[in-house]
């Protein structure tokens, strides 16, 4: 469906999360002792394989998550309007143009299923 116009449907594994750590890097041979400067904004999900898989978000993909997540009522559309006034962007057209390109990436990974438009 449309990302912008439906309502982005996010997979039921998937999760945003917020880290002090590099918790996606950490094994054997690499554990961070000290905290990173800034939280790490994480998406963790199962993809098709049943895999377990991260993907790192910046500012804006993190609330775009968090927005759908919280919110099913809301359109991609609505969503990324949100975070263009939250930011006091000039073009809110770029955010969604952006935000449009994430929620893409996102379905192609399986983090967004579709939309629903009921």
């Amino acid at each position: 469906g449309d990302l912008l116009d439906g309502r982005p449907m996010l997979a039921p594994l998937a999760r945003g999360l917020a880290y002090s750590y590099p918790v996606n890097e950490i094994d054997e041979n690499n554990q961070p002792m000290t905290p990173a400067a800034a939280p790490l904004h994480l998406v963790v999900y199962r993809n098709a394989d049943d895999k377990v898989k991260f993907v790192k978000l910046n500012v804006v993909s993190a609330r775009l998550f968090s927005l759908i997540d919280t919110d099913p009522t809301l359109t991609g559309r609505e969503a990324l309007n949100m975070i263009a006034e939250e930011l006091g962007h000039q073009q809110p057209d770029v955010v969604v143009a952006g935000g449009l390109d994430i929620l893409r990436q996102w379905r192609d990974l399986g983090i967004v299923l579709g939309t629903s438009t009921d």
